[in-house]
């Protein structure tokens, strides 16, 4: 993709503090912003980079691969992946750069014969590892609600799956995410909301996790 003066609408203003991308948007922030996302049968792909300070990109993909062109899903996972990474290379000069989280992508609370929470996960990895993108959080399958703040080089979580409110709140130390091995297939993709999760809990003995924030209505508890 080439540049264009579009793209620059996206990253959000030095004066501004919050977000959230709508259908098919995509946002990107910096240091002292939060952005969320607030998703149903929709995933996302939170992509997180550093130059001389992070910066965090996240989507709000409808359809991953749509079978043809329409008002609800007017831009496919590929598409919303590679505006991120085109700002993060020709805008902001990052080409460090991972996904941190893949998120959403639940079912329909209702029978349904319907299955584009499979379909969405599926095709959104697929553009993920076409680019050998690694993914080092992966939380899907339901609905969520989820928010992440720069804080220099740190970065506070908040995810919750919706369909049994369970809630945990965490801190990532970025500089010492960056600095593992995120190709280790035994940490990598870790989840925060599964019980007992291996990355997860690997990650929290290295205090790449240094502090968990807050828990609620955890599974088995």
């Amino acid at each position: 993709m080439k540049y264009n003066l579009k793209l620059d609408k996206q990253i959000l203003g030095s004066d501004e503090r919050y977000c959230i991308p709508g259908l098919n948007e995509i946002r990107v922030i910096k240091d002292r912003q939060t952005l969320s996302l607030a998703l149903g049968t929709c995933i996302s792909t939170v992509i997180i980079g550093r130059n001389d300070g992070y910066h965090l990109g996240a989507n709000h993909i409808v359809i991953a691969k749509p079978a043809r062109v329409s008002s609800l899903a007017t831009k496919s996972a590929g598409e919303q992946v590679e505006e991120i990474v085109c700002i993060f290379r020709e805008i902001l000069g990052i080409d460090q750069f991972y996904c941190l989280h893949l998120v959403g992508a639940g079912m329909k609370l209702m029978k349904s014969r319907f299955n584009v929470h499979e379909t969405n996960i599926i095709n959104t990895l697929e553009v993920l590892d076409n680019r050998k993108m690694g993914v080092l959080f992966r939380d899907t399958g339901s609905h969520f609600f989820a928010s992440y703040s720069i804080n220099d080089r740190f970065l506070s979580v908040m995810v919750e799956n919706k369909n049994i409110s369970y809630h945990k709140s965490l801190v990532i130390d970025l500089d010492l995410l960056f600095n593992m091995n995120v190709r280790d297939g035994k940490i990598f993709p870790a989840s925060m909301l599964e019980p007992n999760n291996f990355g997860f809990e690997f990650l929290a003995s290295e205090n790449v996790i240094p502090i968990i924030t807050g828990i609620r209505n955890a599974p088995g508890v």
